[in-house]
């Protein structure tokens, strides 16, 4: 296809060293965009008016931070991560927030061509954790979110602490493991679907949970903020194979079906909490 016309994430912000085969599509008047990983779809879309939002996010954030311990992670490396119930969180600016992506999910899966227009919105359940990432600190390894049964992940960038206009680090790198094979006849392509996004503030990027995706040391001035989610509908599937990614713990490896189960019969239980985002 020829050349991107999009809004809400530049060229230079989406590295690769071949964009040939990958198919990319813009909407101006929704700000999104879609662009294909190998044979893998990642939606990029900017929240409208997020300043003063993204403002109230953040002031949250760091007033959480300085009440409450870092939550262990085990693939981020350094900086402080909420916990992973932060969609259950009563204030208004998360509400906000859970719910407009909630609606921008439904929307993108229909603009890719995932979701028929005239189908009955899904309904989404989210897990979500907010990372804060000091300079020269906060990496993620590599890893997926399908463990849990989640089908979709994504992450909402708060403050992209100026890397939005320069590069200093902090990218999310969406890793090609489709072992589709690309044309390289003099052998000196390395990785050339891999992407490497930069954060933007306001920006929204979503990908299937199955994809491996790592995030870049983060070397910028000041704390970079963002906040990841994970999303599961009913209404959606994901054909497992037995040999697809081992489970992470003993539990999950040897009783996949029970602990499924009580994923969702707590997902079930969970939507009749108070304050539910």
């Amino acid at each position: 296809m020829g050349k991107l016309e999009h809004v809400g994430v530049s060229d230079d912000q989406l590295v690769g060293q071949n964009t040939r085969g990958s198919q990319a599509r813009a909407n101006k008047d929704n700000v999104s965009a879609l662009y294909n990983v190998g044979s893998v779809p990642v939606f990029v879309s900017s929240r409208p008016d997020s300043g003063h939002q993204n403002k109230a996010l953040r002031d949250l954030l760091f007033a959480k931070r300085a009440r409450q311990r870092t939550e262990t992670n085990w693939t981020q490396r350094g900086g402080w991560h909420s916990g992973k119930r932060l969609a259950e969180w009563t204030e208004p600016e998360i509400q906000a927030l859970t719910e407009w992506m909630r609606c921008e999910v439904n929307r993108m899966l229909v603009d890719g061509g995932l979701l028929p227009a005239d189908a009955t919105p899904p309904i989404w359940d989210i897990e979500a954790w907010a990372a804060i990432s000091p300079p020269e600190m906060g990496y993620h390894a590599a890893h997926n979110h399908i463990q849990k049964g989640f089908q979709w992940s994504g992450v909402y960038y708060v403050d992209d602490a100026e890397c939005g206009r320069k590069d200093c680090g902090g990218a999310l790198i969406i890793e090609d493991r489709s072992g589709v094979p690309y044309y390289n006849p003099k052998g000196n392509a390395a990785f050339p679907r891999e992407r490497r996004i930069r954060p933007q503030a306001g920006q929204f990027v979503l990908f299937p949970a199955y994809t491996y995706h790592r995030v870049e040391k983060h070397t910028g001035p000041r704390d970079r903020t963002a906040i990841a989610c994970n999303f599961y509908s009913s209404d959606f599937a994901i054909d497992m194979y037995p040999s697809m990614v081992p489970p992470p713990n003993w539990r999950w490896k040897h009783l996949p079906g029970p602990m499924l189960l009580l994923k969702r019969a707590e997902r079930g239980f969970r939507r009749f909490l108070p304050g539910r985002a």
